[in-house]
């Protein structure tokens, strides 16, 4: 009798530990599934190949579901359904309080950040984001333009003679580069030593999250995450080396400017001066934690980094593919020695708002060449859950999202929807590269679209317009197609024949 009463005792308590790990993957009642076939295990066998059919089932709930104004749910390679919202709920995703819909809890869950860098989400006030929205670009641009000739000329070279092959992976070289460069300074930017953690530690979260995220039970993350993540941690502790000290001079400047009796009117002309500036402003304690805004830095350098490297290169292959007939690497040359001469040969904020034709090329490729088949994804949050407009209800944890890829390439929103048009937004300053709208969600939508998209589009279009003005790029054949894993399209690392323009 003992031994069936402690099986019993074991079977409930396995099942309630059970329930406990699955209590977040949440498929609400009611919502159709896309990609779920008859046969068995049919939900785990379809977010396993969520791998392989994200965009196929994407474009079938969009077809049958979101053209109706209806939700569908689409598995995921994490294991969570995704109820897609359809075009005419946008409106009411973004409008819902963070009680509501917590984008927050997304994107922590999304890279691990508890347990990856777990310094990097300690603090009181995500100052963070509003230092990127004010971040002072004119101030900035010629650390930017100095940035890009050093990289750009050291990787692709000086020779006008003979062509070069350079693999389009040097671009995210590139961008690591300036983003070191604006968020801590030439001095610390230069050190190839941090830069190689730096990049090692950018370059290893996708990684560490998915296996945590997907391969450990969420009971036992606590646990084995951290031993997980140890090597990301080991990366963000090399790189604490190097920032922490110069965490600690500019914390010490900034409060002697804000303990001053004199006024000082000098910007910040790098990110973590910024920083410092609203860190010691702050109440709390941990906010103007040396550690803590070292890790939110490097945190703030694996988004940007990413984020604009995919761009870049997906707009370089789109430019490339054209061919000479339409010669759009010159047209962008011709744009933007104009914009210069006109400038005195200086570059300036206020002149790389005049490449309307840069601009326009890189939005359109966002468009075409989204790097994310779903966005605007939120968790709902409230105890009660939420009720959606069609009268859906999802509980708690259910997460929700939009069809990014579709919205950008439906006929309804776009002339040609799937041709790749550069110019198509020349004429339109209304619908610059940084615009968000219902048509165009690359950078998110409402409030919490990207802080970071007005220094990305700065620094994308400068970069673009040196690369015209003192290269010949070899054109494509073809577009090399992006490679889809789940609903991530990341561009393939291409080789590009490179040769420096006489001058």
């Amino acid at each position: 009798m003992a031994a069936i009463i402690a099986i019993l005792v074991a079977i409930i308590v396995i099942y309630a530990l059970h329930k406990y790990s699955l209590r977040d993957r949440i498929a609400p009642a009611g919502v159709p599934w896309v990609g779920v076939r008859n046969e068995w295990f049919s939900i785990l066998r379809a977010h396993w190949r969520d791998q392989w059919d994200a965009k196929k089932n994407l474009e079938e709930g969009y077809r049958r579901f979101s053209k109706r104004g209806l939700p569908f749910m689409t598995p995921s390679l994490n294991l969570r359904p995704e109820v897609i919202l359809p075009p005419s709920s946008l409106k009411w995703l973004i409008e819902q309080p963070d009680t509501v819909l917590s984008i927050e809890t997304v994107l922590r869950d999304a890279v691990a950040f508890d347990y990856i860098s777990p310094s990097s989400w300690d603090f009181a006030r995500p100052f963070h984001v509003e230092a990127l929205n004010k971040m002072p670009l004119d101030l900035l641009t010629s650390s930017i333009v100095d940035e890009i000739r050093l990289t750009i000329d050291e990787l692709w070279g000086l020779d006008t003679q003979s062509w070069r092959e350079v693999q389009t992976r040097t671009l995210g070289e590139v961008i690591a580069r300036i983003t070191n460069r604006v968020f801590v300074g030439g001095g610390l930017s230069r050190d190839r030593t941090y830069g190689y953690y730096t990049w090692c530690f950018v370059n290893s979260i996708v990684k560490y999250a998915f296996i945590i995220r997907v391969l450990i039970p969420p009971l036992l993350r606590p646990i084995l995450a951290p031993i997980v993540a140890s090597p990301v941690r080991y990366y963000d502790w090399r790189c604490s080396r190097y920032i922490v000290p110069v965490v600690k001079e500019r914390l010490a400047a900034a409060a002697m400017g804000a303990n001053s009796s004199m006024p000082t009117h000098e910007q910040p002309k790098e990110m973590l001066q910024f920083l410092a500036k609203y860190a010691v402003r702050s109440n709390e304690s941990k906010d103007a934690d040396p550690q803590s805004l070292a890790s939110r830095l490097l945190s703030l350098n694996f988004v940007g980094i990413h984020t604009s490297t995919i761009t870049m290169v997906n707009a370089i292959l789109d430019i490339m593919a054209l061919g000479t007939k339409e010669n759009l690497l010159g047209i962008i040359r011709t744009e933007a020695a104009s914009v210069l001469r006109a400038h005195g040969g200086v570059w300036s904020k206020a002149a790389a708002n005049q490449l309307v034709k840069n601009d326009s090329t890189f939005r359109e490729s966002l468009r075409i060449s989204a790097f994310k088949g779903r966005g605007l994804g939120r968790e709902v949050v409230a105890p009660s859950g939420v009720t959606l407009p069609d009268g859906t209800y999802l509980p708690k944890h259910t997460r929700v999202g939009a069809p990014t890829t579709e919205i950008h390439t439906d006929g309804d929103n776009y002339d040609d929807p799937v041709a790749f048009r550069p110019l198509r937004f020349e004429k339109r300053r209304d619908l610059g590269m940084v615009v968000a709208n219902e048509q165009f969600i690359a950078f998110g939508l409402g409030k919490h679209a990207c802080p970071g998209r007005f220094f990305s589009a700065h620094e994308l279009k400068l970069l673009l317009a040196y690369i015209a003005l003192n290269y010949d790029i070899e054109p494509l054949d073809v577009r090399p197609p992006n490679e889809w894993w789940s609903d991530f399209s990341l561009p393939q690392n291409v080789k590009l024949r490179v040769r420096r323009r006489k001058q």
